[in-house]
């Protein structure tokens, strides 16, 4: 087995030098993982999250609760089943759904505190874009245009960067992806990778509802390819020492993979709530406060800037390499891609999961167009003579990266390198991070709480409430797990932020000592003009309302 890279021949990478030998590659298939190709950039995203931009992942306060829920299960060795952090409902029935993730955080920050957190964190996202690099290297891409459009797929994916559980979905996602639809395998052994791969993903987080839509599509893709012919024709390249992956959807059976996707909804139940994993997550994503709750289940919003009109770009431009180029898509890349892309409108969390397989999209595209340009380089308008330009760059551009992967040394450098970086992050001192980022959580605000004497519960907003448990250690008002909540109390709390009538009495009744909110919030302003209520601390991210001394409890 072969990876494609170029339409470059051995003998062409051998002229460079002759003492050179390039031999096929055994390696097994699933080495595509191994980030040999994509080890520079895996690399470069180390060097950015840790050292130039280390708060970046540790801006959202349900990070704490995974901390915690982590620590707890490896100190108290119990899975919880109440919700601890509640000061109102604290035996309330509760299970965390990211179990697998919260003992990797917890064990990150055993190990470095929010140091090692932020190093697991950032080598999970680096990897999954390595992974997508790589398959859409393996796919058809050079080394430029993979880069240009890796570029792109890092914009539109930031959005959502966050040390939450949902990150080791997008290796999962990846994986599934490759096995379902790329390995070169049988029918038992995809049947069984897919249902190892769904039993982690339903244990790390709630998106494994992804990969079942996935392993649908493939159904209904050898469905529709009945009767047609649809192999993968693009050329085969020797030139890298990588395993070829190659489009295998129509050649398997309906059948088999009906069968594989109902053993992998099987196997979704092997979890802590077992069956009942589905009901949980599909009362989460109808929960009618689920938009209140946080913005990253809103729809695409335009006022967010450059990253989303990238993210409409990003599918414009796949489109089109496929209306310009002979090489079309198989039933199930247009369908998984067209998918993928309407769920990132309608819910822009899903926007990375697109990016993931958008950069492998428009490889077999881009490799019959660059052939084309290639033969096309002495003929042609200005702009066809600039792609031929950029065509015979990235081939001499592939030549030399050929050569430096040939040697294992360059392998050996790279695994040196991270290591290196790794070490330095955890250890050096002017590396420590000793907070959450104090420009998107209340950082300085709840210093503030804590040097105050205040023992009481204070209203908080909820994608805080984990942040405060975290720093103070003392049950909190709410935080963002909304389904550990009565929804009659998630109503009153809605109705506390807007100030609607009736909400100083619902502060009464809980007898809340202090608010923790956001400036410009309703309450806000209903508090200011109230004489109840005095505002203690302000900065541009926080504000602390304390009650008056004349007002009882």
């Amino acid at each position: 087995m072969r990876l494609s890279f170029y339409p470059v021949s051995i003998q062409e990478v051998q002229s460079l030098s002759p003492h050179l030998t390039y031999k096929e590659s055994t390696s097994p298939w699933w080495s595509i993982f191994l980030p040999i190709v994509g080890g520079d950039f895996f690399i470069l995203a180390l060097v950015c999250f840790l050292f130039m931009r280390p708060l970046a992942l540790l801006w959202d306060g349900g990070t704490c609760r995974h901390i915690l829920i982590g620590l707890s299960i490896l100190v108290g060795h119990h899975i919880p089943t109440t919700n601890s952090v509640s000061a109102l409902f604290s035996q309330w029935p509760f299970l965390p759904h990211s179990l697998f993730g919260d003992v990797v955080y917890g064990l990150a920050y055993q190990a470095g505190h929010l140091n090692g957190l932020v190093l697991v964190s950032s080598a999970i996202f680096a990897l999954s874009l390595t992974w997508s690099y790589q398959i859409a290297r393996n796919r058809g891409l050079g080394f430029i245009t993979a880069w240009l459009l890796l570029a792109l797929g890092i914009l539109v994916s930031s959005l959502h960067w966050s040390a939450r559980c949902q990150e080791f979905s997008y290796l999962a996602f990846l994986s599934l992806y490759i096995v379902t639809f790329l390995a070169p395998i049988g029918h038992r052994q995809r049947l069984s990778f897919s249902a190892v791969i769904m039993f982690f993903w339903v244990n790390f987080h709630g998106t494994f509802a992804l990969g079942l839509i996935m392993l649908a599509v493939a159904v209904v893709s050898d469905w529709l390819s009945a009767g047609f012919d649809l192999r993968d024709t693009y050329q085969q390249s020797k030139a890298l020492p990588l395993p070829t992956v190659k489009d295998t959807a129509s050649a398997g059976s309906a059948g088999w993979k009906l069968l594989t996707l109902l053993t992998a909804a099987l196997t979704v139940c092997l979890n802590v709530r077992g069956p009942a994993i589905y009901s949980y997550v599909g009362i989460y994503l109808t929960h009618p406060l689920i938009l209140f709750k946080t913005d990253e289940f809103r729809s695409i919003d335009f006022l967010l800037g450059l990253p989303v009109w990238l993210y409409l770009g990003f599918y414009i431009l796949v489109v089109a390499l496929w209306l310009i180029s002979d090489r079309k898509p198989n039933p199930w890349e247009f369908i998984l891609l067209t998918i993928f892309f309407c769920a990132g409108l309608h819910t822009m969390r899903l926007m990375p999961y697109f990016v993931l397989i958008a950069l492998p999209a428009a490889g077999p595209p881009w490799q019959r167009l660059h052939q084309s340009f290639l033969s096309a380089r002495l003929n042609g308008n200005c702009f066809l003579k600039a792609l031929s330009s950029l065509a015979e760059l990235e081939r001499r551009v592939g030549r030399q990266e050929t050569m430096l992967l040939a040697s294992p040394a360059t392998t050996v450098a790279k695994i040196a390198v991270t290591l290196v970086l790794a070490t330095v992050f955890l250890i050096a001192p002017q590396f420590k991070i000793t907070d959450f980022d104090p420009h998107r959580l209340p950082v300085r605000a709840v210093s503030f709480i804590a040097n105050s004497g205040l023992k009481q519960i204070g209203f908080n907003l909820d994608n805080w409430g984990g942040y405060l448990y975290y720093r103070l250690r003392q049950p909190v008002f709410l935080d963002d797990w909304t389904p550990a909540y009565p929804t009659a109390f998630l109503q009153e709390y809605v109705a506390i932020m807007q100030a609607q009538p009736g909400w100083q009495q619902a502060m009464d009744r809980y007898k809340l000592e202090y608010v923790l909110i956001p400036p410009s919030i309703t309450l806000g302003a209903a508090l200011i003009n109230s004489p109840g209520w005095r505002r203690v601390y302000h900065d541009e991210i926080s504000e602390v309302y304390r009650r008056a001394v004349s007002t009882s409890h």
